[in-house]
């Protein structure tokens, strides 16, 4: 028979009899707040390498070359966004006939109605190019035409009237386009008489128009009329002789 060996503990014993088992030493518990402290730090390393990476980039002949491409391009869209054209077709036959330049015409019509055939004014002003009714009535007899009030809805009729007054102040100004937009806003008899007075005129040429709201839309239509010429009528772009040798 085997001898039976008596179970000894490995640990003593306390007083009483309990045994003394060690504890194990608790584990360190890691903080959410350090693990997301960790992860954002790192999220900000990252952003700093690609912003610097960008930042080199921009430096870069080609790419300065390219960004500025497309920063050009998208002003130019933008700009002319707002500077439409409707009613094109209307617009340039209306100006031939009358010599005028189809550009300045479009500016007065943006700066008259926005191209909204439907426009009233409160002084009673209508259509595309916001003719007044008697202004209307007297280029109605002028190419001797029945004079139909609603018709200055219509944008062919609108636009031929509004061309053959334009075109009446052009012949009258000699073709001078700011003095045909301050005509076409304050009257033919107004800009004449500003020309008469040495306080607004100085070699023949309009420097002062002392009507505020006048001047104002002269500006505007004269921005505009710069527009539309860049946009819609660019000169051809003239190559040296000796380019291509």
């Amino acid at each position: 028979m085997t001898e039976s060996r008596a179970y000894k503990p490995r640990h003593a014993a306390r007083p009483g009899g309990e045994y003394n088992y060690p504890v194990p030493a608790a584990r360190p518990r890691v903080k959410r707040r350090r693990r997301g402290l960790r992860t954002a730090l790192c999220a900000i390393l990252a952003l700093a390498v690609g912003a610097g990476a960008w930042l080199g980039l921009i430096w870069l002949p080609e790419y300065r070359a390219e960004l500025a491409e497309k920063i050009r391009r998208a002003e130019w869209a933008m700009e002319e966004a707002r500077h439409p054209f409707a009613y094109r077709g209307l617009v340039e036959s209306a100006a031939s006939s009358q010599g005028l330049d189809p550009a300045l015409v479009a500016a007065v019509i943006l700066n008259e109605s926005s191209f909204d055939p439907r426009a009233e004014s409160r002084l009673g002003a209508r259509g595309l190019m916001q003719l007044m009714p008697d202004t209307a009535e007297w280029v109605a007899g002028k190419l001797k035409e029945p004079f139909d009030l609603d018709a200055l809805y219509d944008p062919a009729t609108n636009i031929r009237f509004g061309c053959w007054f334009m075109g009446y102040l052009t012949r009258k100004f000699g073709g001078d386009p700011v003095k045909v937009a301050a005509g076409y806003h304050a009257g033919g008899g107004q800009v004449e008489a500003w020309l008469n007075n040495p306080e607004y005129t100085q070699g023949g040429e309009l420097t002062v128009i002392p009507f505020g709201d006048t001047d104002r839309y002269v500006r505007k239509v004269m921005n505009a009329y710069e527009v539309y010429q860049k946009h819609y009528y660019p000169e051809p772009e003239v190559v040296p002789a000796d380019a291509g040798a």
